[in-house]
């Protein structure tokens, strides 16, 4: 009896100590990499990128939406673009050998403005292709080891469907222009040492997964800042 007891103790013991992030289960019978491991569908996403300089917003991007539908927005030095994304597929597989792909297929139709001019396109069909490495992060001061994700991009492939610009001059003196492209293709490889990401793994169930990138730099009176949001449901 006292055996089992043990026995009993051991394995919650085991079970309970899987918790780390602040929105993970309080006991589950697999490993945080056994949780980790499949294909993920991107199910939300919040990003926001802002640069700073005395005090004034200089640049500001924001990705915002789900499954369905994301939209893009950048207020740059003047000028606004909104994009729209729509039929999307995001998914990620993670690999129990260290390995990740990523695939992020989505119908886009754009708008821009400055002072100058109106330019937008429609239903621009966009496949991205990524690949890289993963590995959970060592203890360190402010984390457990295992509470955080160091994601790697290491290859991006980038296919682009014909598109054609419309471009209104708001100065009624100068002609209109409309402007089509060919599909288009190109692949990228990077610097593993460069292209890395850290993100804290809140929460890590069988089914569910949050990721949360928060950073920021200092440049002389500028400051760039970054706050990231995924939450991603397994397949």
């Amino acid at each position: 009896m006292k055996k089992f007891s043990y026995t009993i103790l051991l394995v919650a013991l085991v079970v309970c100590s899987c918790k780390k992030g602040d929105e993970d289960p309080f006991m589950s019978l697999l490993t945080r990499q056994q949780r980790l491991t499949g294909t993920w569908d991107l199910y939300s996403i919040d990003d926001l990128h802002m640069n700073l300089h005395l005090g004034d917003t200089d640049l500001y991007y924001h990705t915002v939406g789900d499954q369905n539908q994301m939209t893009y927005t950048v207020d740059a030095y003047g000028a606004t673009q909104n994009d729209v994304l729509n039929d999307i597929e995001n998914t990620i597989e993670i690999k129990k050998d260290g390995s990740w792909t990523k695939v992020f297929h989505f119908v886009e139709s754009s708008y821009y403005e400055d002072s100058e001019s109106i330019m937008t396109h429609n239903d621009r069909d966009v496949l991205i292709t990524e690949t890289g490495t993963w590995s959970f992060v060592n203890k360190s001061t402010n984390y457990e080891r295992k509470e955080q994700l160091l994601i790697t991009t290491l290859e991006r492939t980038q296919a682009v469907g014909p598109v054609t610009y419309m471009i209104d001059y708001k100065d009624p003196g100068i002609i209109d222009m409309t402007s089509s492209y060919p599909a288009s293709s190109f692949a990228l490889q990077f610097d593993p040492q460069t292209e890395t990401k850290i993100y804290d793994l809140v929460m890590l169930k069988n089914k569910e997964m949050k990721w949360l990138n928060r950073s920021g730099t200092v440049n002389g009176e500028a400051i760039a800042e970054r706050n990231e949001v995924l939450v991603w449901k397994k397949q």
